[in-house]
């Protein structure tokens, strides 16, 4: 059978860019970080009061309302709310997340489940993209042996 019409396939040169395209390091932490985001749509949807809050949510919420209330201190003295009957003052890390949280809120206008979950997934996917560059330079290209 001959046929004169030319075949659909890709060239040799294309097949190339295509390959050096999908071996770049940093396309396997942005397809990650992608599928993240669509598969945790959801949840940077869902107000904080429909859901119980985690520990992160309800101390950033707590340092939002307290920055107001007594200041710069409140840095200092990071509240939940199941302390009973006392204040319910925790010892713990510096609040960094919790800043950052708090200030989302205020200086971007992001919504408040928005503004306290976007600092964790930030720093996930930078440390993600700092771990596959490390493992590359560790590692080296795996090169298959035929």
């Amino acid at each position: 059978m001959d046929s004169t019409a030319p075949t659909a396939r890709p060239s040799p040169g294309s097949r190339a860019r295509l390959q050096a395209l999908l071996s770049h390091p940093l396309v396997f932490p942005a397809l990650l970080m992608l599928a993240t985001v669509v598969a945790r749509s959801d949840a940077l949807s869902t107000p904080i009061s429909q859901v119980r809050p985690t520990l992160t949510a309800m101390i950033t919420r707590n340092l939002g309302r307290d920055l107001d209330e007594i200041g710069v201190r409140a840095i200092f003295y990071p509240r939940v709310d199941f302390g009973g009957d006392q204040p319910g003052y925790l010892l713990q890390e510096f609040p960094v997340m919790n800043l950052a949280g708090v200030a989302l809120q205020r200086v971007a206008g992001l919504r408040l489940e928005v503004a306290y979950r976007l600092p964790s997934l930030v720093c996930f996917v930078a440390m993600l993209a700092l771990l596959h560059a490390f493992v590359r330079a560790r590692f080296g290209t795996v090169e298959a042996v035929a």
